[in-house]
């Protein structure tokens, strides 16, 4: 599998509310030594976001900073929903500003 490959897949976890097989397909990327896109940030971002992990979907988007990536506004706009769905609306309005 490739980045690509794995994107999907971990879009396809995002819409099924499956987090936790879209950060082990994230991890198994990693562990291929493939790189992550912002592709992939987003839609794990997404998932964590749907799974009520803002912290998770809060520590992504930083890690994207850390690791030289485009921090996109869909990967803002993901971690900023996850929040709202999990109560932290003081990240949110953080994220945002």
């Amino acid at each position: 599998p490739n980045v690509v490959t794995y994107n999907t897949y971990i879009s396809l976890c995002a819409q099924v509310l499956r987090w936790r097989d879209a950060m082990a397909s994230f991890d198994r990327m990693q562990g291929e030594r493939l790189r992550p896109s912002v592709v992939s940030y987003g839609a794990l971002i997404t998932a964590c976001g749907k799974g009520d992990r803002p912290e998770k979907a809060l520590r992504l988007l930083k890690e994207m900073g850390e690791q030289r990536l485009e921090v996109s506004v869909p990967a803002v706009s993901a971690a900023i929903s996850a929040c709202e769905r999990g109560h932290l609306w003081q990240d949110a309005v953080q994220r945002s500003e």
